[in-house]
């Protein structure tokens, strides 16, 4: 358990698929990694292998 300084409550959590994880981060992201950052889809990422 983690508290903030707002009183924010936090658990850990063990996520069951990578699916899952995803979702989260796209419905938190801007909390995680600030204000002023962007989310690609991950269907716009392409790499050299694939």
């Amino acid at each position: 358990m983690l508290f903030t300084p707002s009183g924010t409550f936090y658990s850990k959590v063990q996520f069951k698929t990578e699916e899952e994880v995803e979702k989260v981060v796209a419905r938190n992201f801007k909390l995680l990694f600030g204000a002023y950052s962007i989310l690609l889809p991950k269907s716009l990422i392409r790499t050299y292998d694939g």
